[in-house]
């Protein structure tokens, strides 16, 4: 006998008449299979939220190197170096043509099947590379210019620049596809907002560092040669960009759904073509570096020789921006979340087009009108966090690393061609006899008329399914 069938307890539930001991059973046994997958949920919790925190490390540790390299200082590098305003173009085109060979991320892990390794590898020799570009492009080394002018150390220098952004373009690539696989599917805005203050806010960091830097340099060796403080500067923000790799060698892999041949690397990119809504964004993406490339090379050129901008007010100005935007992501993540994505994005291209336009009425008696560029270039980071949050979200489910790869190109693609054509412009209208000025004001106006064109395209965005299709 059980004994008293009223005085028996189930892990709780109240005792019934029949079956007692069967019951007990079911109960018991049921209670520590839900028990076990509640550990194994929090374990998986855990494990996520760890990776999390070790991406964001990731991307703030590599902000603070690409802060102290910054585009903005390679380019006064060259120009202390005696780069003429085509090379100056070279420079912003390089990574973009660099960023079409990405596509060949994709095939590559399809060989390997190793994406944390591949990842892991590429980014850590881009910044080896970066290391080297400063001293490759050394006068020493080069004290006498190539047949068309420019000297073999710019050359040298553009070619190690393009060469540490595709390594560096194909393992972003992956890293992407990495975190696809990381950031669930409902918090995507958030977490990509949550990065881009990371990367934002570490980018302010490297900045001031590079601005101490400098300084120091200057300081201790006031007969150093202009370019080397920027070279030193150059130098220990790529070996801090190597520092970051780290955190990524601590995170858990979770490839998903590997690709496992190059003629499936094709077919998950023209899957996803076939959506329309890839489609609009890519068509965005490659509309915005068509318009941004417009007047890059004026933008870049301009505060240097015509207004006598000094390099340290430059970082003070981009800082500014770059706090601005820091406070602005988060929010932005949020809305992306919650609401579509058209309207917020259409807001910011509005916006982010009147900068040029603070260019055309800045002068060197009144140069901090261009002030006014860089409060407007703050609406960028909500474009970063849309384009970051749309990219991973429309890939197709599985291996994201085919579209992003596809994304990547084809917008880098028209970015460094009308980078490359906007120099190629202002060198031959200023070689023509027209006024520099004359020339600097003309692709202003059409650098801010083509980022407000892209304002509608930017209103044809939407977060659909990734499967969706024309019909």
């Amino acid at each position: 006998m059980l004994g008293d069938q009223k005085s028996l307890q189930c892990d709780g539930y109240l005792p019934y008449p029949q079956h007692p001991p069967n019951l007990l059973c079911v109960c018991t046994v049921t209670g520590s299979v839900a028990a076990a997958r509640e550990r194994k949920l929090s374990r998986a919790t855990a494990s996520l939220r760890l990776d999390l925190a070790l991406a964001n490390a990731n991307a703030a540790v590599w902000a603070v190197g690409n802060g102290l390299v910054s585009s903005t200082l390679v380019i006064y590098l060259a120009l202390e170096l005696g780069a003429p305003g085509s090379a100056i173009g070279l420079i912003l085109a390089a990574p973009r043509f660099a960023g079409v060979l990405r596509i060949t991320a994709p095939l590559l892990l399809a060989r390997t099947q190793q994406r944390k390794r591949l990842c892991v590898s590429l980014l850590a020799v881009s910044c080896l590379i970066l290391v080297a570009m400063p001293l490759s492009a050394s006068p020493t080394l080069w004290p006498r210019p190539s047949a068309d002018g420019i000297s073999n150390g710019i050359w040298m220098l553009v070619g190690c620049w393009c060469l540490y952004h595709f390594f560096e373009y194909c393992g972003v690539v992956l890293l992407w596809a990495w975190l696809a696989d990381v950031m669930p599917s409902r918090l995507r805005g958030r977490l990509t907002g949550r990065r881009e203050s990371w990367l934002v806010g570490g980018r302010i960091a490297g900045a001031l560092v590079s601005f101490w830097v400098i300084g120091y340099c200057r300081g201790i060796e006031p007969a150093m040669p202009r370019w080397q403080p920027f070279a030193v500067a150059a130098m220990a923000g790529a070996v801090v960009m190597l520092l970051s790799v780290a955190p990524l060698i601590a995170m858990t892999p979770r490839q998903s759904s590997p690709v496992r041949s190059p003629p499936q690397v094709w077919r998950a990119l023209w899957q996803s073509l076939a959506s329309p809504t890839y489609r609009r964004l890519l068509a965005y993406s490659v509309g915005l570096g068509i318009a941004n490339g417009v007047s890059a090379t004026a933008v870049a050129q301009y505060p240097w020789r015509v207004l006598g901008v000094s390099y340290e007010a430059m970082l003070t100005l981009r800082c500014g921006m770059r706090g601005g935007q820091l406070l602005l992501a988060p929010a932005a993540g949020r809305w992306f979340d919650r609401s579509p994505p058209r309207v917020l994005m259409t807001l910011a291209q509005l916006v982010v087009a009147t900068g040029p336009l603070f260019f055309l009425i800045a002068s060197p008696e009144a140069w901090g009108w261009i002030a006014g560029a860089y409060a407007a270039w703050v609406a960028y980071a909500v474009i970063n966090v849309g384009l970051d949050h749309l990219k991973i979200q429309l890939a197709p489910p599985g291996e994201a690393s085919p579209p992003l790869a596809g994304y990547y190109a084809m917008s880098d693609l028209a970015a460094g061609v009308m980078a490359v054509v906007g120099g190629l412009v202002y060198e031959r209208l200023a070689a023509g006899g027209d006024d520099v000025l004359l020339v600097y004001a003309l692709l202003f106006i059409a650098g801010a008329l083509a980022r407000a064109a892209v304002a509608g395209l930017a209103w044809q965005l939407s977060a659909g399914n990734a499967g969706e299709t024309d019909r």
